[in-house]
Protein backbone atom coordinates (compact mmCIF):
# COMPACT_ATOMS: atom_id res chain seq x y z
CA UNK A 1 0.00 0.00 0.00
CA UNK A 2 1.26 3.69 -0.78
CA UNK A 3 1.57 5.70 2.32
CA UNK A 4 0.70 9.36 1.42
CA UNK A 5 3.57 11.69 2.88
CA UNK A 6 0.90 14.18 4.80
CA UNK A 7 -0.26 10.89 6.27
CA UNK A 8 -1.56 11.91 10.02
CA UNK A 9 0.13 9.99 12.94
CA UNK A 10 -3.16 8.21 14.05
CA UNK A 11 -3.71 7.17 10.20
CA UNK A 12 -5.88 4.01 9.34
CA UNK A 13 -2.54 3.37 7.31
CA UNK A 14 -0.14 3.25 9.98
CA UNK A 15 -2.25 0.97 12.33
CA UNK A 16 -2.07 -1.09 8.96
CA UNK A 17 1.37 -0.97 8.72
CA UNK A 18 1.75 -1.68 12.55
CA UNK A 19 0.13 -5.36 11.85
CA UNK A 20 2.16 -5.95 9.14
CA UNK A 21 5.13 -4.85 11.29
CA UNK A 22 3.90 -6.83 14.00
CA UNK A 23 3.85 -9.97 11.86
CA UNK A 24 7.21 -9.71 11.41
CA UNK A 25 8.32 -12.95 13.53
CA UNK A 26 11.89 -12.08 14.24
CA UNK A 27 12.77 -15.34 16.40
CA UNK A 28 10.74 -18.11 13.90
CA UNK A 29 13.14 -20.84 14.04
CA UNK A 30 13.49 -23.20 11.16
CA UNK A 31 13.47 -26.65 11.18
CA UNK A 32 17.17 -27.02 10.34
CA UNK A 33 18.20 -24.38 13.00
CA UNK A 34 21.30 -25.65 14.77
CA UNK A 35 23.38 -23.98 17.56
CA UNK A 36 26.59 -22.88 17.23
CA UNK A 37 27.33 -21.47 20.53
CA UNK A 38 29.58 -23.67 22.04
CA UNK A 39 31.62 -23.55 18.77
CA UNK A 40 31.38 -19.01 18.78
CA UNK A 41 31.96 -19.36 23.00
CA UNK A 42 35.12 -20.99 22.16
CA UNK A 43 36.41 -19.47 18.82
CA UNK A 44 35.42 -15.99 20.34
CA UNK A 45 38.20 -14.99 22.73
CA UNK A 46 41.01 -16.37 20.61
CA UNK A 47 39.68 -13.73 17.44
CA UNK A 48 39.32 -11.14 19.99
CA UNK A 49 43.27 -11.74 21.16
CA UNK A 50 44.26 -12.09 17.85
CA UNK A 51 43.32 -8.80 16.95
CA UNK A 52 44.98 -7.50 19.83
CA UNK A 53 48.15 -8.35 18.80
CA UNK A 54 47.77 -6.27 16.00
CA UNK A 55 46.30 -8.20 13.23
CA UNK A 56 42.55 -7.12 12.72
CA UNK A 57 42.73 -8.51 8.77
CA UNK A 58 43.13 -11.91 10.43
CA UNK A 59 40.57 -11.66 13.12
CA UNK A 60 37.47 -10.32 10.73
CA UNK A 61 38.59 -13.00 8.49
CA UNK A 62 37.88 -15.51 11.31
CA UNK A 63 35.09 -13.96 12.07
CA UNK A 64 33.59 -13.88 8.39
CA UNK A 65 34.13 -17.42 8.49
CA UNK A 66 32.55 -18.58 11.86
CA UNK A 67 29.95 -16.19 10.60
CA UNK A 68 29.04 -18.08 7.52
CA UNK A 69 28.50 -21.11 9.43
CA UNK A 70 26.23 -19.83 11.79
CA UNK A 71 24.43 -18.07 9.33
CA UNK A 72 24.35 -21.11 7.09
CA UNK A 73 22.77 -23.24 10.28
CA UNK A 74 20.56 -20.21 10.88
CA UNK A 75 21.62 -19.93 15.04
CA UNK A 76 20.42 -16.07 15.01
CA UNK A 77 21.91 -15.58 18.30
CA UNK A 78 25.29 -16.49 17.75
CA UNK A 79 25.64 -14.75 14.55
CA UNK A 80 23.90 -11.74 15.88
CA UNK A 81 27.33 -11.83 18.83
CA UNK A 82 29.80 -12.05 15.77
CA UNK A 83 28.78 -9.40 14.45
CA UNK A 84 28.37 -7.29 17.23
CA UNK A 85 32.03 -8.58 17.73
CA UNK A 86 33.15 -7.47 14.35
CA UNK A 87 32.27 -3.76 15.28
CA UNK A 88 33.09 -3.58 18.57
CA UNK A 89 36.69 -5.10 17.39
CA UNK A 90 37.17 -2.67 14.69
CA UNK A 91 36.41 -0.02 16.72
CA UNK A 92 38.58 -0.89 19.75
CA UNK A 93 40.92 -1.23 16.90
CA UNK A 94 42.61 2.67 16.52
CA UNK A 95 38.58 3.50 15.50
CA UNK A 96 39.56 1.49 12.25
CA UNK A 97 36.47 3.57 10.78
CA UNK A 98 37.01 2.13 6.67
CA UNK A 99 37.51 -1.45 8.13
CA UNK A 100 34.04 -1.20 10.24
CA UNK A 101 32.57 -0.02 7.17
CA UNK A 102 33.73 -2.73 4.90
CA UNK A 103 32.95 -5.22 7.37
CA UNK A 104 29.13 -3.57 7.71
CA UNK A 105 28.42 -4.06 3.96
CA UNK A 106 29.83 -7.02 3.82
CA UNK A 107 27.65 -8.56 6.94
CA UNK A 108 24.53 -7.05 5.61
CA UNK A 109 24.55 -8.34 1.92
CA UNK A 110 25.56 -11.74 3.20
CA UNK A 111 22.83 -14.55 1.11
CA UNK A 112 19.95 -15.28 3.73
CA UNK A 113 21.36 -12.57 5.96
CA UNK A 114 18.82 -12.77 9.12
CA UNK A 115 16.68 -9.37 10.05
CA UNK A 116 18.04 -10.01 14.16
CA UNK A 117 21.63 -9.48 12.93
CA UNK A 118 21.25 -6.57 10.47
CA UNK A 119 19.71 -4.65 13.21
CA UNK A 120 22.02 -6.03 15.69
CA UNK A 121 25.15 -4.49 14.37
CA UNK A 122 23.56 -1.73 13.23
CA UNK A 123 22.48 -0.41 16.21
CA UNK A 124 26.00 -1.53 17.81
CA UNK A 125 27.83 0.79 15.36
CA UNK A 126 25.47 3.55 16.34
CA UNK A 127 26.87 3.46 19.82
CA UNK A 128 30.03 5.02 18.55
CA UNK A 129 28.56 7.82 16.73
CA UNK A 130 28.58 10.23 19.61
CA UNK A 131 32.34 9.02 20.23
CA UNK A 132 34.80 12.17 20.44
CA UNK A 133 37.72 10.20 19.27
CA UNK A 134 36.00 9.49 15.99
CA UNK A 135 39.25 11.00 13.38
CA UNK A 136 36.75 13.75 12.00
CA UNK A 137 33.55 14.63 10.95
CA UNK A 138 33.88 13.25 7.47
CA UNK A 139 35.05 10.17 8.53
CA UNK A 140 31.57 10.11 11.19
CA UNK A 141 29.50 11.05 8.35
CA UNK A 142 30.52 8.35 6.08
CA UNK A 143 29.66 5.90 8.45
CA UNK A 144 26.39 7.71 8.92
CA UNK A 145 26.01 6.80 5.17
CA UNK A 146 26.38 3.55 5.00
CA UNK A 147 24.42 2.57 8.11
CA UNK A 148 21.66 4.50 6.29
CA UNK A 149 22.04 2.94 3.09
CA UNK A 150 21.84 -1.11 5.10
CA UNK A 151 19.05 0.29 6.80
CA UNK A 152 16.96 1.92 3.70
CA UNK A 153 14.19 0.24 3.06
CA UNK A 154 14.03 -1.90 5.70
CA UNK A 155 10.94 -1.93 8.30
CA UNK A 156 12.81 -3.72 10.97
CA UNK A 157 15.41 -0.64 11.24
CA UNK A 158 13.02 1.98 10.30
CA UNK A 159 13.67 4.02 13.50
CA UNK A 160 17.42 3.39 13.55
CA UNK A 161 17.67 5.00 10.15
CA UNK A 162 15.05 7.85 11.21
CA UNK A 163 17.82 8.07 13.83
CA UNK A 164 20.69 7.90 11.98
CA UNK A 165 18.68 10.87 9.38
CA UNK A 166 18.59 12.93 12.21
CA UNK A 167 22.29 12.70 13.58
CA UNK A 168 23.48 13.55 9.87
CA UNK A 169 20.96 16.41 9.83
CA UNK A 170 22.61 17.99 13.05
CA UNK A 171 25.57 17.64 11.34
CA UNK A 172 25.14 19.65 8.33
CA UNK A 173 23.68 22.11 10.42
CA UNK A 174 26.41 22.76 12.61
CA UNK A 175 27.98 22.96 9.17
CA UNK A 176 25.49 26.09 8.03
CA UNK A 177 24.41 23.37 5.49
CA UNK A 178 20.49 23.85 6.17
CA UNK A 179 19.29 22.73 2.89
CA UNK A 180 20.79 19.60 2.65
CA UNK A 181 20.40 19.29 6.70
CA UNK A 182 16.50 19.46 5.79
CA UNK A 183 16.79 17.45 2.39
CA UNK A 184 17.90 14.78 4.94
CA UNK A 185 14.90 14.92 6.87
CA UNK A 186 12.03 15.24 4.36
CA UNK A 187 13.15 11.44 3.10
CA UNK A 188 11.75 10.29 6.22
CA UNK A 189 8.21 9.50 6.82
CA UNK A 190 8.00 9.26 10.47
CA UNK A 191 4.16 9.07 10.50
CA UNK A 192 3.57 6.36 8.93
CA UNK A 193 6.12 4.09 11.25
CA UNK A 194 4.22 1.65 13.36
CA UNK A 195 7.07 1.03 15.93
CA UNK A 196 8.39 4.57 16.93
CA UNK A 197 6.57 6.30 20.26
CA UNK A 198 4.20 9.40 19.27
CA UNK A 199 6.44 11.53 21.22
CA UNK A 200 9.57 10.57 18.95
CA UNK A 201 7.87 11.37 16.03
CA UNK A 202 6.35 14.52 16.82
CA UNK A 203 10.14 16.01 18.12
CA UNK A 204 10.85 14.21 14.53
CA UNK A 205 8.01 16.09 12.37
CA UNK A 206 8.99 19.39 14.74
CA UNK A 207 12.85 19.25 13.42
CA UNK A 208 11.35 18.68 9.98
CA UNK A 209 9.19 21.85 9.91
CA UNK A 210 11.99 23.70 11.95
CA UNK A 211 14.58 23.16 9.12
CA UNK A 212 12.26 23.67 6.56
CA UNK A 213 11.52 27.23 8.14
CA UNK A 214 15.26 27.84 8.47
CA UNK A 215 15.38 27.41 4.64
CA UNK A 216 12.11 29.51 3.95
CA UNK A 217 10.41 26.73 2.89
CA UNK A 218 6.82 28.12 3.89
CA UNK A 219 4.92 25.71 1.66
CA UNK A 220 6.54 22.47 3.00
CA UNK A 221 6.23 23.50 6.31
CA UNK A 222 2.67 24.44 6.47
CA UNK A 223 2.40 21.15 4.54
CA UNK A 224 4.78 19.12 7.52
CA UNK A 225 2.62 21.27 10.29
CA UNK A 226 -0.55 19.44 9.52
CA UNK A 227 1.13 16.31 10.37
CA UNK A 228 0.68 17.30 14.07
CA UNK A 229 -2.79 18.83 15.63
CA UNK A 230 -3.43 20.01 18.97
CA UNK A 231 -5.42 17.23 19.89
CA UNK A 232 -2.38 15.06 19.77
CA UNK A 233 -0.47 17.33 21.25
CA UNK A 234 -2.92 18.10 24.10
CA UNK A 235 -3.72 14.20 24.85
CA UNK A 236 -0.06 13.85 26.95
CA UNK A 237 0.84 16.50 30.11
CA UNK A 238 4.56 14.91 29.01
CA UNK A 239 3.96 16.84 25.59
CA UNK A 240 3.41 20.00 26.94
CA UNK A 241 7.37 21.27 26.03
CA UNK A 242 6.63 19.94 22.29
CA UNK A 243 3.42 22.08 22.33
CA UNK A 244 4.79 25.03 23.38
CA UNK A 245 7.58 24.22 20.50
CA UNK A 246 4.57 23.84 17.84
CA UNK A 247 3.04 26.79 18.49
CA UNK A 248 6.58 28.96 18.08
CA UNK A 249 7.12 27.19 14.88
CA UNK A 250 4.03 27.69 13.76
CA UNK A 251 4.31 31.89 14.81
CA UNK A 252 7.43 31.66 12.53
CA UNK A 253 5.36 30.59 9.64
CA UNK A 254 2.65 33.24 10.36
CA UNK A 255 5.00 36.20 10.48
CA UNK A 256 6.09 35.38 6.84
CA UNK A 257 2.83 35.55 5.42
CA UNK A 258 1.37 32.40 6.17
CA UNK A 259 -1.83 31.36 5.54
CA UNK A 260 -4.28 31.12 7.95
CA UNK A 261 -3.95 28.12 10.05
CA UNK A 262 -7.02 25.94 12.22
CA UNK A 263 -6.00 24.00 14.86
CA UNK A 264 -9.29 22.15 14.04
CA UNK A 265 -7.25 19.78 11.37
CA UNK A 266 -7.61 16.20 12.12
CA UNK A 267 -4.67 14.77 11.84
CA UNK A 268 -2.36 12.87 14.58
Amino acid sequence: MELDSTTPINSEQEKEKQAKFDSINLTTKKKDQQDFSELVSKRLPELKQLAQQGNLSGAIDGLFALEKTTRNGEDVESTKQIAITVVQLCFDNNKNIPVLIESLNYLSKRRGQMKQVIQAMVQEAMKYLNDESIPSVDTQIQLIDTLRSITEGKIFVENERARLSKKLATIYESQNKISLAAEVLQEIQVETFGSMQPQEKIEFILEQMRLTLAKRDFIRAQIISKKITNKALSSNPELEPLKIQYYKLLIQYYNHGGIVYSLDYDGI
